[in-house]
């Protein structure tokens, strides 16, 4: 951990905001739109009290290199690819909030007092909703919703996952004050 905590800035009044872009390559309807999380990064990051924090796997990590360019390099930290899962699950622990997709990590987080926010759309927020109660998701629940299930082995004839798409940024910086008090 102390290499992970060498990374990060070395103010500690500062929040930590935990951004987990991924999925897994099984359901990739999942996926907020990156430039989403661009976006949303960008405007944490209006707020000086905030650190935003990349994580993900090493098979993600290009992506969340480009994402920390295009937020701000210099206030973003990429841990993708970098922290085994106990340091994931220390990270977490020590971190101020998570916003994600729907997700193992979302799963791996609950396990922590964490405050996360989920973002669901194709999965059903009834048999997937993560278990921690510090969790908030944000769901539009659309008419196709949910499209995927362990019944037909999470696959989907969706090809526009409007459930995920029209989430929109505002909607997950209002919930973000909400849950950090600001």
């Amino acid at each position: 951990m102390k290499r992970l905590q060498s990374e990060c800035p070395e103010n500690p009044l500062k929040k930590i905001i935990l951004l987990n872009a991924n999925t897994s390559d099984i359901v990739p309807l999942r996926k907020w739109p990156l430039e989403n999380f661009v976006e949303l990064g960008k405007r944490l990051l209006e707020n000086s009290e905030f650190t935003v924090v990349l994580t993900g796997s090493p098979e993600e990590k290009d992506v969340c290199v480009d994402l920390a360019l295009q937020i701000n390099p210099d206030r973003t930290v990429n841990f993708a690819g970098k922290t085994t899962f106990k340091e994931l699950i220390t990270l977490y622990s020590i971190s101020d909030l998570l916003i994600t997709n729907d997700s193992g990590p979302v799963h791996f987080a609950s396990t922590t007092e964490i405050p996360i926010l989920a973002l669901f759309g194709p999965g059903s927020t009834v048999d997937f909703r993560p278990m921690s109660p510090n969790a908030k998701v944000i769901s539009l629940e659309l008419a196709c919703s949910p499209c995927v299930s362990v019944l037909n082995q999470k696959k989907s004839s969706c090809d526009d996952n409007q459930c995920m798409k029209q989430i929109s940024v505002q909607m997950v910086v209002k919930e973000t004050q909400k849950i950090l008090g600001k």
